[in-house]
């Protein structure tokens, strides 16, 4: 990545959590502070890994402070950053076409109106069927991940019956699957670069090819945390399209085009829109 100049973190945020997390983990230690959390169940793996003598072990799934520090940086990433990435783009979709925002608004205050509180719940957010929709056409738009690798296991065969052709795949061999190119493909999903939320609808969502939508992986090994990630993302956007109505802040802004300069993709100028309060609106 620094040989590409692809910003995937800056390196203040590297300092700032690097520094943040081996201060819990000496705190801990010197404290005896047990917390049941994700920090502590890697400094249990680390501990567990360390001989007698207080050596690290030669086993390969020891952890080091350092891996806990990449560990936790990992989980925090797949965790928050990339539904705000997706979340983003929602939203700079939503502010450039008017008429998905009206749905949009228009099931948000039908549904919370019938809760006394206005709160948000998970069973309010299951109800907003078009929300979902909205969040999975972000997820095919604003694809997160590039592509998803696999490791062959056994010997395989993959055959084009439309061209004919084969490929023989040995065990150990990667297998790079492309995930944003399927996402954007006018073969699988006509006019790719409209925002069209209704493809996921429960009428249209059938006809979508198998494998060709994947934001969150497939099999054993898919994202464990992909309900989370949907229930985050449904959360943030009701709270601010309760409040909040969007439009873009000029016409530059209006120009969805992903930047290349940048690991995730993101909006070329920019993901800015007009925060328009809908009390005084």
């Amino acid at each position: 990545m620094r040989f590409l100049k692809v910003p995937l973190i800056s390196n203040d945020f590297i300092t700032y959590f690097k520094s943040l997390i081996k201060e819990i983990i000496d705190y801990r230690r010197k404290n005896d502070i047990r917390h049941f959390d994700i920090v502590h169940i890697l400094m249990e793996g680390e501990d567990n890994d360390k001989s007698e003598g207080g050596e690290r072990s030669n086993q390969s799934d020891s952890l080091t402070d350092d891996e806990i520090v990449v560990q936790c940086m990992i989980i925090l990433m797949d965790g928050l950053i990339k539904s705000s990435v997706v979340a983003t783009g929602a939203v700079l979709e939503i502010a450039n076409n008017p008429g998905v925002q009206a749905k949009l608004l228009k099931e948000i205050d039908t549904i919370s109106g019938r809760v006394s509180d206005k709160s948000i719940s998970y069973d309010t957010l299951r109800e907003m069927d078009y929300l979902d929709m909205i969040i999975y056409e972000a997820l095919r738009k604003w694809s997160v991940e590039h592509i998803l690798d696999r490791i062959c296991t056994k010997p395989y065969t993959l055959y084009d019956k439309t061209t004919g052709h084969s490929v023989n795949l040995e065990p150990g061999e990667t297998i790079c699957i492309p995930i944003a190119a399927f996402h954007r493909d006018p073969n699988y999903f006509p006019d790719p670069e409209r925002f069209y939320p209704e493809r996921f609808s429960e009428e249209k969502r059938g006809f979508i090819r198998p494998y060709t939508f994947l934001p969150f992986g497939i099999g054993p090994r898919n994202c464990i945390g992909a309900k989370l990630a949907l229930m985050q993302m449904k959360a943030a956007m009701v709270s601010l399209f309760s409040e909040f109505t969007v439009e873009p802040l000029s016409p530059k802004t209006a120009k969805l085009v992903a930047d290349s300069t940048v690991f995730f993709l993101q909006p070329e100028n920019g993901p800015t829109v007009r925060l328009i309060c809908r009390k005084t609106k």
